[in-house]
């Protein structure tokens, strides 16, 4: 399938099979995606506005050069999933399966990851602008002044954790857990 400009407004979609799409420059706002799949499909420009996507398979998902503000993705699957030059805005994702998740170039304003398995993922380039990405579940990261790198290296050695990451789990204190084992940041 292949759609220009594909607007959603208000929308509730179950079980809805978009795999291997290619859309450019769609536009959805207010919307719930339940048990959809969109595996594979290449999204370029365009914007999400309000989404929640839910127990969804986004297996190799590109959202190119899209606008994400206000998404949530609870309980999904984006293991492959590319974000590459992505504006992330308020995006939180839960519970979700990201692993080898491409980030490069992304630029995150108050972006969450909770309870995701990001084995080898990549932040590489990654911007953050306004506050922190949140890499540790449980974790409130604040930062302050302009736009820069995101750099958990340098963030876990200002709060006194190994620099290694992946090096051990020190679980209670608040270290690096089990699922970001892996992960590919700068």
């Amino acid at each position: 399938m292949h759609a220009r400009g594909l607007e959603l407004r208000a929308s509730r979609l179950t079980g809805v099979a978009l795999d291997g799409a290619q859309l450019a420059r769609p536009e959805w706002r207010d919307c719930e995606l339940h048990r959809c799949s969109l595996a594979n499909t290449l999204v370029r420009g365009g914007s999400l506005t309000r989404v929640t996507f839910t127990d969804c398979r986004m297996t190799g998902v590109t959202w190119a050069q899209t606008t994400l503000e206000d998404v949530t993705f609870r309980g999904c699957l984006l293991d492959l999933a590319s974000f590459h030059a992505a504006r992330l805005r308020r995006v939180i994702a839960l519970d979700c399966v990201m692993r080898e998740a491409e980030l490069a170039e992304a630029v995150c304003d108050s972006v969450r990851f909770d309870r995701c398995d990001l084995t080898g993922a990549n932040f590489r380039g990654a911007l953050r602008s306004g506050r922190a990405a949140r890499l540790h579940p449980g974790r409130h990261h604040r930062d302050r002044g302009p736009a820069r790198r995101l750099d958990p290296v340098a963030r876990a050695r200002r709060l006194g954790r190994d620099a290694r990451l992946g090096a051990r789990d020190r679980g209670a204190r608040g270290g690096v857990s089990e699922p970001y084992r892996g992960a590919n940041f700068p």
